[in-house]
């Protein structure tokens, strides 16, 4: 029986402000357990207010609701109102107070307070006064909503589907029972319950409000690995909740990893709009805006996030790393010399790697030797014991072939077994393209330590054969799913080294597919060599239009993928384009570099 609120009351200022605020997608309320000023059998009524306050606030237009357990985690859900109740009994009647207060500012808004015979009709009355155009509770029984409670605060398994289960039986439209069920039952990796969870939600989805059987297709979705119908899912929730800056953020991430960059960065601009305390936001928009092509746009989002956090290094390293990819690579330079003039330390050295590349990029090799040497001089001090590695390879990539195979020689002769390995399977690596099999089989073969570098170079070592027969061995090679870039990289790999060029795009196109251009997996480069040399130019444009940036993370046995190869691709294009000066240019820096 539904009972009417009592004494309801409200300052008229909390709606003035909810009213008056141009940017409403802003408001997220942060929800505090309230607090028991009764008896201990309703205990479960501290998490029950709060949450029956964010299931109705969720889906309004302007409002984000957030359930925080503390005040110490306002902060870090960037709140900008925080909502904070207690509740009592008297006369066997519940007395409910809350108070709407300005997270940033630490004020006041208002206060509502509500008395009646049951606690949902009162946490109605409070989500109402904060936001009038609040959905109806997606349940009205209390012992459902008890049941609920119990089984989202338990500690483990049993009484969490316990709980679950007498949450959904006290009300079978209770949808969000349900979907909490459901990711309970994924989180755990129990993917076949979870699926006869979603099928028993089906059969009572009519009863469920639009959000619930929204939320019910997302999560259908992510169960079945099907990322259109993730997508389309998605796309109905932002209809049924615009306010919830996590839909945007997963719209953002799915059309990136379609590659789909200007529609990515449009909905990370809409979930930076809901959720402007998160600069990291803006950080990925730079990076979507500039895999886009848009740089004016890239530079802004930088910019803006470079304003909010003058004294970080990351906006300016970021910025960096956008000219870099655009070719501006002096402006890329100025950059991360502003981030390492912050923070030296930042990602134990990046700037001073990533300004030798830049300086190498503008074929000032001296600078670039400097900067590297710098870099070294960091990584020795913070006890990194893949210096030498490090220094071989810089010195394999800028044409310096016998200095590399010398240094790296020594290294693994006079090192663990581990980086031994690594060392070796380089050396393998750049035996095979010096045309030396057998050299590189001695060399795979002291590769002892099972890294995946060493494997890689022992499949890579194997006798000549035909495409059917690498694809054959590479399955056997890596037959885990977790050894799937392994798998793609040593037979593109394999076939581009054979002359096959053709059959190398195909598992080069996956590995595409899969990744994207900040990945050091990133295959934009072999793809386009592949395609070239197979004569297949319409994709090779768009492929090697931009630059990813240097990442210091040791690299493995296959970088001349990447670099110098990027300039042997560019000049066969500026061939074929008609522009022999630059196609001439680049061919002379491609022989120089490598070797």
């Amino acid at each position: 029986m539904r009972c009417k609120a009592l004494g309801l009351a409200l300052i008229a200022s909390v709606l003035a402000v909810s009213c008056s605020r141009k940017d409403r997608g802003d408001r997220r309320v942060a929800i505090l357990p309230f607090e028991n000023l009764a008896t201990s059998d309703l205990n479960w009524m501290s998490r029950g207010f709060a949450e029956a306050v964010r299931l109705q606030l969720a889906g309004a237009p302007h409002i984000e609701p957030v359930l925080v357990s503390s005040l110490r985690d306002v902060p870090s859900v960037g709140a900008s109102q925080v909502l904070e109740g207690r509740f009592s009994l008297a006369g066997g009647r519940l007395h409910v107070e809350a108070v709407l207060e300005d997270a940033l500012r630490q004020r006041h808004l208002g206060t509502v307070s509500a008395a009646g015979v049951q606690m949902l009709p009162a946490a109605e009355s409070i989500a109402r006064a904060i936001e009038p155009a609040a959905r109806p509770l997606p349940t009205r029984s209390v012992p459902a909503m008890e049941a609920y409670v119990a089984a989202v605060e338990a500690n483990n398994a049993a009484p969490a589907d316990a709980g679950f289960d007498r949450a959904v039986a006290a009300d079978p439209a209770f949808g969000t029972a349900y979907l909490a069920w459901t990711q309970s039952l994924m989180a755990r990796g129990d993917s076949a319950r979870a699926v006869r969870v979603l099928a028993a939600a089906r059969q009572q989805s009519a009863g469920f409000q639009g959000l619930e059987r929204a939320q019910l297709d997302l999560a259908s979705a992510a169960l079945a690995g099907d990322r259109a119908a993730e997508r389309r899912a998605l796309v109905a929730l932002e209809h049924a909740d615009p306010a919830d800056a996590s839909v945007y953020s997963r719209l953002s991430s799915l059309d990136a990893a379609a590659h789909s960059y200007r529609d990515a960065a449009a909905f990370c601009q809409k979930a930076f709009e809901r959720e402007p305390a998160n600069v990291l936001l803006l950080n990925q928009l730079g990076y979507l805006r500039s895999w886009a092509g848009d740089l004016d746009g890239a530079v802004e989002a930088l910019e803006h996030y470079r304003t909010l956090r003058p004294a970080d290094a990351n906006p300016s390293d970021s910025l960096g790393d956008v000219y870099y990819w655009f070719g501006r690579f002096a402006q890329a330079e100025k950059a991360y010399r502003e981030a390492l003039a912050k923070d030296p330390s930042f990602e134990g050295g990046a700037e001073l790697y990533k300004i030798a590349w830049t300086r190498l990029m503008q074929d000032d090799l001296r600078g670039g030797d400097a900067a590297f040497a710098d870099f070294l001089q960091a990584r020795k001090s913070a006890g990194d014991s893949l210096v030498e590695y490090r220094q071989a390879q810089w010195e394999h990539l800028t044409g310096r072939h016998q200095e590399a195979l010398a240094r790296l020689n020594r290294f693994a002769s006079a090192t663990r077994p581990a980086e031994a390995s690594l060392a070796y399977a380089q050396l393998a690596v750049w035996a095979l393209e010096s045309r030396d099999p057998t050299g590189a089989r001695d060399y795979a073969a002291k590769a002892s330590a099972p890294v995946p570098a060493a494997l890689l170079a022992r499949f890579l070592t194997a006798p000549p054969a035909g495409a059917a027969e690498w694809t054959a061995r590479a399955a056997s090679a890596f037959p885990a799913p977790a050894e799937a870039i392994l798998r793609r990289l040593g037979l593109a790999y394999a076939l581009l080294s054979s002359g096959d060029y053709a059959a190398a795009a195909g598992p080069l196109q996956e590995m595409f597919d899969m990744t994207q251009p900040s990945s050091p997996d990133w295959p934009a480069v072999p793809l386009a060599w592949a395609l070239v040399e197979s004569h297949q130019y319409e994709r090779v444009p768009s492929l090697i239009s931009g630059n990813p940036a240097p990442s210091p993370e040791v690299e493995g046995p296959l970088g001349s993928l990447h670099f110098p190869r990027v300039l042997y691709v560019r000049a066969a294009l500026a061939a074929r384009q008609g522009r022999p000066d630059q196609a001439q240019a680049d061919l002379k820096l491609f022989s120089k570099f490598g070797g």
